[in-house]
């Protein structure tokens, strides 16, 4: 079975964010850290902030404006890996990475 794609895994960490209280406090409380933990690599030098609608807040993302990025910060992200498998194929394209990306943040 393939590996999971750090979109695949960004989306199942927030499915179960949403009915394991553990979880959401440790993503609200540090969520570098629980990130890395659960095997979801960031790059150095990016900060992640966790944003938590409410029944009178609703926060819409909007994605870095991927054609902005240079071909060495698409390579930076590319290499990103963690060794555990979560790696983007080397063969992925710039497309396909810059969509990756924008869904994940």
């Amino acid at each position: 079975m393939a590996q999971p794609t750090p979109v695949e895994l960004m989306n199942q960490l927030i499915a179960r964010a949403g009915i394991d209280n553990s979880l959401r406090q440790r993503l609200k409380q540090d969520p570098l850290r629980t990130l890395q933990s659960e095997g979801i690599s960031v790059p150095d030098g990016m900060d992640v902030r966790v944003l938590e609608h409410s029944a009178a807040v609703y926060y819409l993302p909007l994605p870095e404006n991927s054609s902005m990025l240079s071909d060495s910060a698409l390579d930076t992200l590319a290499a990103a890996g963690n060794g555990q498998g979560n790696e983007v194929p080397a063969d992925m394209s710039v497309e396909a990475l810059k969509t990756a990306w924008s869904r994940l943040f």
